[in-house]
């Protein structure tokens, strides 16, 4: 089982909670932690000013500690890539996390600050991407939803509801069971391979052909 929580360093090196996906063995025990690296500014941390100066500024506001990188949650054979919320729409982080030779991704999210609107749509539609752009499963718990398996070639299945809990209340568990292929996890993909490098020679193209053009329209010397 794979569920978030909030933890703190048992050394108090770090004096600042973490947003942490946790692996649970089928004997109960901790078999593996991630701790979230793209922390969403102002909702986890404020920028460019000491934290303690913040929360004293904002006391409703909180401050959650960064993860050291990409991280795999292994049980028995099986590696996952955990992503804790808006990391399954970042493109490079995945693609570290891909890195790890992984199965699949686990995705947790809390959307519930959005309610019955267009973003857990949104979210979702950004998420497909990244199974497509590795070839690898995501499987996405939501609280709210849209909580959803997608496929490796970017097909969601089994979605549940959107629920908003200011408005419809306490809600009875909603989810699904599914089988997921586990991907060869030493597999790249040509993203996985160049990474930006197709988007850098787009822009490389456009730049030589607006210099062509410029070049043709200057009157001859």
């Amino acid at each position: 089982m794979i569920f978030g929580a909030v933890t703190r360093d048992p050394t108090g090196e770090e004096t600042y909670p973490f947003n942490t996906a946790i692996l649970l063995d089928r004997d109960g025990r901790v078999a593996g932690t991630y701790d979230k690296v793209y922390r969403l500014m102002f909702g986890e941390y404020a920028p460019l000013v000491d934290p303690q100066w913040y929360l004293a500024q904002v006391p409703s506001a909180s401050h959650i500690a960064q993860g050291a990188g990409p991280g795999v949650l292994q049980h028995e054979q099986w590696r996952l890539g955990p992503l804790v919320c808006y990391e399954d729409i970042l493109p490079r982080f995945v693609r570290e996390a891909a890195s790890k030779d992984v199965h699949a991704f686990v995705n947790l999210t809390n959307d519930a600050w959005f309610g019955k609107t267009d973003e857990p749509a949104q979210h979702l539609g950004l998420a497909v991407f990244r199974a497509i752009e590795h070839r690898k499963p995501l499987v996405r718990a939501v609280n709210t939803g849209v909580s959803t398996y997608v496929d490796p070639t970017g097909a969601a299945h089994h979605r549940t509801r959107v629920t908003d809990p200011d408005i419809d209340g306490p809600q009875a568990a909603d989810g699904f069971t599914v089988d997921v292929p586990m991907m060869d996890p030493e597999s790249r993909t040509l993203y996985g391979l160049t990474g930006e490098l197709f988007n850098g020679l787009c822009l490389a193209g456009v730049a030589w052909m607006l210099t062509r053009k410029r070049r043709a329209s200057l009157p001859p010397s």
